[in-house]
């Protein structure tokens, strides 16, 4: 695919210019959609419309704070170990609520903490309730299968929550309609 944005001198705001015009190709890799619905505790990864995996999941526990969030989310990055801490997101060590604990093949979803990770204590919740405080939890070789056919980019569907995700929080690109776009354009 090529690109051809030909938008020298075209204003973007006060005092603000495009100066030259650009152009580019791209090559559009496989498609792959990833489903969490929250509810049915379950997550789903199509290719091409056809299902490759399913695995049961653990999502974040009912609650203002850790209920996973419902929307179209897109994988941001991929970190194999990391620690996770609660005192990143205001909850401090002695507090109810704190954690902090290693975690494999995390797979980032949101810029405030959302990620698909590989949580070995929660096995036995998962497919049946939701225990997280937001992320969502998979046996370890399942989160290893995400962690390793997951690519930046691609979306991530979740449903079946109460909180909504707003685009602020991550890559919130498929959050607005043509409208909330436009709303948004220079061109308005």
């Amino acid at each position: 695919m090529t690109l051809d944005a030909p938008l020298t001198g075209f204003q973007t705001g006060e005092d603000k210019w495009v100066g030259s015009d650009v152009s580019g190709t791209m090559t559009i890799g496989r498609q792959q959609l990833t489903t969490v619905d929250i509810a049915q505790h379950r997550l789903r990864v199509t290719r091409g419309g056809e299902t490759v995996r399913s695995f049961p999941v653990s999502s974040g526990k009912p609650g203002p704070q850790t209920e996973t969030r419902s929307g179209m989310k897109v994988v941001i990055g991929k970190q194999a170990e990391m620690t996770m801490d609660s005192e990143t997101i205001g909850i401090d060590k002695g507090e109810p609520g704190y954690y902090k604990i290693d975690t494999d093949w995390n797979v980032r979803v949101t810029w405030t903490g959302e990620f698909l990770h590989s949580a070995p204590w929660s096995v036995g919740a998962q497919g049946s309730s939701n225990v997280s405080h937001g992320c969502v939890n998979l046996a370890p070789a399942a989160a290893r299968w995400m962690y390793e056919n997951s690519i930046p980019g691609d979306p991530v569907d979740f449903t079946g929550s109460s909180r909504e995700f707003q685009p602020t929080e991550g890559i919130g690109v498929w959050q607005y309609d043509y409208a909330g776009w436009r709303e948004q354009s220079a061109l308005r």
